[in-house]
């Protein structure tokens, strides 16, 4: 490449020095809390995806046969209806992680 330069300056082309040094930095060393800020978002996305499967299927199959229309026909307040959806969600895959340990 050099003699390309050359050849096309006409003159005899030199680079400059240059010297690269390490920068100083922190020793790294393994400790519980940097593997806790990497593990925990992961279980927690995790945890919640689990919860939704299980919602989003109950809410579905509701949905199918008309179940919350019949209970607002009824006389049951929506929040009533939404309380009891999250109720049933979150106790049903709590028991099933306790089982599975």
């Amino acid at each position: 490449m050099f003699h390309v330069l050359q050849e096309f300056a006409g003159k005899s082309v030199s680079l400059p020095e240059v010297s690269v040094q390490m920068l100083p930095k922190p020793t790294v060393g393994f400790s519980v809390m940097s593997l806790m800020t990497f593990v925990a978002p992961m279980m927690f996305a995790m945890a919640y995806i689990f919860f939704l499967q299980f919602l989003t299927t109950i809410l579905v199959s509701e949905k199918e046969n008309n179940v919350k229309d019949h209970m607002m026909m009824m006389g049951m307040r929506r929040s009533a209806y939404w309380y009891s959806a999250f109720v049933c969600c979150s106790v049903r895959p709590s028991i099933d992680v306790c089982v599975k340990k």
